[in-house]
């Protein structure tokens, strides 16, 4: 995993993010000027993994994931149809060399190299608060859904980003607690097609390790430095995690309600089937978890968990052994 994915220290991701949010505002400006309609403006604010630092380098074929909301300054009861906003994004920003299309949360630009994704943007779509306490409302729905499926739904966004920000007052338990998303997000990497509907979504993740995780570390009486153990606590979320499932109809059920407004459960959209799949895997990584705790050396303890990590999980060269094997991922995540 990498801890470089920050958007606003990656030159590039930055660079292309600002071209996409330029042609935007001027594509308005085009579109209304004349019209007698006062030209619609917004704020863009960094969401998702990237404003977290909890993104994870692609793999698999997957490419970059950048989500940057849109806040659009205008009045809901104005645009009773949501997805009239998302045609202005998606009709102004649909040109080479990327194309945009309509989500039901978002609109998503896909960028291609050599005819292979290289990048996405999903802009997802919000009005801004109305008034001091108000929420920033999402629009969701498709240009050809039923009306009942179009709205604008209150959405605390940034209050998300701030609990995963709070989530721990000390600074290096935070570090460890991002690490630890960012494994499992590149163990859903590993261990899910890029191209199929059945992983779980890293959001979910991110909310399991937000409700259930539990810190571990030591601290050297002498030196007073701390030493996190990394694997313990990946082990103690997984274990927590499989707790959690719960039979229904057709397969299983896991439920992590968002911290904030709107409070969904980002497992919700998963058939049974799929989150019972999902809960299989989560007990391989578990029965991996514990047989790396269980061997003294630490080549061969790592050797088990790149099995579920990825080939890019450092293996040591020399044999290194411990009673049981202590295995520190820190320069992993």
């Amino acid at each position: 995993c990498s801890s470089d994915l920050n958007l606003e220290e990656n030159a590039t991701l930055r660079e292309k993010r600002n071209l996409l949010l330029d042609k935007l505002r001027s594509g308005l400006k085009r579109k209304f000027e004349g019209t007698g309609q006062a030209v619609p403006t917004f704020e863009h604010r960094n969401q998702g993994s990237y404003a977290m630092n909890t993104g994870v380098k692609p793999t698999n074929g997957r490419d970059y994931d950048i989500d940057v909301a849109l806040v659009f300054n205008i009045n809901p009861s104005d645009h009773p149809d949501p997805t009239v906003l998302k045609q202005w994004v998606s009709e102004i920003l649909d040109r080479h060399p990327h194309n945009a299309t309509i989500n039901r949360p978002c609109v998503t630009v896909q960028y291609t190299t050599g005819g292979e994704d290289a990048y996405h943007v999903d802009f997802p779509i919000y009005a801004a608060p109305a008034y001091p306490g108000d929420l920033p409302k999402l629009a969701l729905g498709f240009p050809g859904s039923i009306p009942e499926n179009k709205l604008w739904q209150p959405s605390d966004f940034l209050g998300f980003i701030d609990a995963i920000d709070r989530w721990s007052t000390d600074a290096e338990d935070r570090l460890q607690f991002r690490r630890v998303v960012r494994y499992l997000k590149r163990w859903k990497d590993t261990q899910f097609s890029a191209r199929g509907e059945g992983a779980p979504r890293g959001i979910g993740l991110t909310c399991a390790a937000h409700r259930w995780l539990q810190v571990r570390r030591s601290i050297d009486p002498l030196s007073q430095v701390r030493s996190y153990d990394d694997l313990a606590v990946v082990r103690g979320l997984v274990a927590t995690m499989l707790s959690q499932f719960i039979s229904v109809p057709g397969g299983r059920s896991l439920s992590v309600p968002l911290p904030t407004a709107p409070f969904d459960n980002p497992f919700a959209r998963m058939s049974p089937q799929q989150v019972e799949a999902f809960e299989v895997k989560l007990q391989a990584l578990l029965d991996a978890l514990d047989a790396a705790g269980r061997e003294d050396s630490v080549v061969a303890a790592c050797e088990l968990l790149r099995e579920q990590f990825g080939d890019d999980f450092p293996v040591p060269k020399s044999a290194v052994t411990a009673a049981p094997a202590v295995i520190s991922t820190a320069q992993y995540a």
